[in-house]
This record gives structure tokens, C-alpha cells and sequence, in this order.
């Protein structure tokens, strides 16, 4: 009996780890997305941002309550990128597009580009 229950937590928790991975690997700029980054962030959304190492996301503009932690590079090696609101570009956090919401970095997390730049780097 004991072990139905061990083996039901370890599926469950594995259907968690692999839906979050599903997840924030389909928020990456190289994905598809609709035209919803421009209605949130209120205008033309022309720049991404080709972050420098792991950058945790926070779900205000003061930095204080973490949502997630953006990975630097994907699993084939290229850049992770994401698309940036430009009203935010000169201020202290980044707003970013994040699966039809916005999330903020601290500003200097990566360098800005183009919304079109794709890259080959590790």
C-alpha cells in the first residue's frame, strides 16, 4: 500500500518538473507568439534582450516577489532571448513578455537586439 503512494508522488512530480520545463521552454522569443506582447506592453515591442547568465524574473517592478529563473542558454547551446516593453529599457527592471503577461529583470541582465536578431552562440 505504502508503495502505490510513493509511486503516485514520484508521477506526480514528475508531471509537474516536466510541464514547468514544457513551459518556460515555449516562452522563449524563438518560439511563436501572437500579437499579445504588443497589447500588454502598450505599443511596439522592436527589441529583445540576449540575457548574460541565468536571470531570475520578478513579478514587480521593485524586484521583490521572484517568479521565475530564465535560463541563459537552451538546450541546443544558442542565447536565450526574450522580447522587452522599450517603456521600460532606461528604468532600473526590464519589463518583459513572458506566455501572455509581463515579468520584470533587473536592467543590465543581458544585451538588448533587435526583435528579428536569431544567433547561433553558445
Amino acid at each position: 500500500m505504502l508503495n502505490k503512494k510513493v509511486v503516485m508522488v514520484v508521477l506526480a512530480v514528475a508531471l509537474v518538473a516536466a510541464s514547468a520545463l514544457a513551459f518556460i521552454n515555449t516562452a522563449n522569443v524563438q518560439a511563436q507568439y501572437a500579437p499579445s506582447a504588443e497589447t500588454l506592453c502598450g505599443g511596439q515591442v522592436g527589441f529583445q534582450v540576449r540575457l548574460f547568465s541565468d536571470t531570475q524574473a520578478f513579478a514587480d517592478s521593485g524586484l521583490t516577489q521572484p517568479a521565475v529563473l530564465f535560463r541563459a542558454t537552451t538546450l541546443d547551446g544558442t542565447r536565450s532571448k526574450w522580447l522587452i516593453c522599450e517603456d521600460s529599457i532606461n528604468q532600473r527592471s526590464w519589463k518583459i513578455f513572458f506566455v501572455n503577461r509581463l515579468l520584470w529583470i533587473p536592467a543590465g541582465s543581458g544585451e538588448l537586439v533587435p526583435r528579428q536578431f536569431r544567433d547561433n552562440q553558445p
